[in-house]
């Protein structure tokens, strides 16, 4: 069994309030931003999830080049997984 410290990073999908981010953050997973577009769920999301951000938005309006931005992402990045 490997025992480095993984190198993923992740943007969560429909968060909530963030329990797939704490869980993924738990396990060692580099948690970017979680994506909602229910606004009352910021104030948990960020609460139990820092450093992550909190990305109010629509997925299907959301562009993917405003996503890398405020993700602090870019495409071909082995190491990223979306989770939701």
């Amino acid at each position: 069994m490997n025992s480095q410290p993984t190198s993923l990073r992740a943007v969560d999908f429909f968060c909530g309030g963030g329990g797939m981010t704490y869980g993924f953050r738990q396990a060692g997973v580099d948690v970017l931003a979680g994506i909602d577009i229910d606004p009352k769920c910021r104030a948990t999301y960020k609460a139990n999830n820092k450093p992550a951000k909190f990305i109010g938005a629509d997925i299907k309006k959301l562009s993917v080049k405003l996503l890398a931005r405020r993700a602090g992402i870019q495409q071909n990045d082995d190491n990223l997984i979306f989770i939701g």
